[in-house]
């Protein structure tokens, strides 16, 4: 996995207090957001990786992970210590909710 982005320049602090990293692996693009603020959940994702490569300095991380979360685009959301296929989990059980189906905390790639 290799850094190709990263939306703030050192560590996040009072001037950056929140912001995001993009890795390339063998076939996804992995965000990761980051606060400074303790009270907000820590979000990543994936999805596949696509030609031409994002514009990530106007990318908008909220609303890719809404549609992967919501199963309008391919990916896989980290939830409960794993990395999940909502639009997968979705389609088997034909329910929205697909965290319902998740598990336990072991957290696997589905």
């Amino acid at each position: 996995m290799t850094e190709i982005y990263r939306s703030f320049e050192g560590k996040l602090d009072v001037e950056n207090q929140s912001g995001f990293t993009v890795y390339k692996t063998e076939n996804n693009y992995q965000v990761e957001a980051h606060s400074v603020h303790q009270d907000q959940m820590e979000i990543g994702f994936r999805f596949p990786i696509a030609d031409p490569e994002p514009d990530w300095k106007s990318f908008d991380v909220g609303e890719k992970y809404d549609a992967i979360d919501k199963g309008r685009e391919p990916g896989q959301i980290r939830y409960k210590s794993g990395w999940y296929s909502p639009r997968a989990i979705m389609d088997k059980n034909k329910d929205y909710n697909w965290r319902k189906y998740v598990s336990g905390s072991r957290g696997q790639s589905r």
